[in-house]
């Protein structure tokens, strides 16, 4: 994903009062798979008329998907984002 496409992807979970965007907060997984999976010349492999059907999927099939998704954006869980590379706590 371009850097673009990561901030679309996060707009989509507030509102714009501001407020948590909690329906789409519920389809994270499936909202992840529309925007990372493309196909070999980039076109999307998912639209959100496949929401339903990715979360009727079982968690097995779609978490590996979906961490592999994070993997390549550079959003791993146990967000290390306030680590520098060393390792150690950039906030300090």
């Amino acid at each position: 994903m371009t850097a673009q496409q990561v901030t679309a992807y996060q707009r989509q979970f507030t509102l714009s009062s501001n407020k948590p965007n909690l329906k789409r907060q519920a389809e994270q997984r499936e909202r992840m798979l529309i925007a990372c999976c493309v196909d070999e010349q980039g076109n999307p492999l998912f639209t959100d008329a496949d929401i339903a059907a990715l979360g009727a999927q079982p968690s097995t099939v779609i978490e590996p998907i979906f961490d592999a998704c994070l993997e390549v954006c550079g959003h791993l869980k146990g967000d290390d984002s306030a680590k520098n590379s060393d390792g150690n706590d950039a906030s300090n």
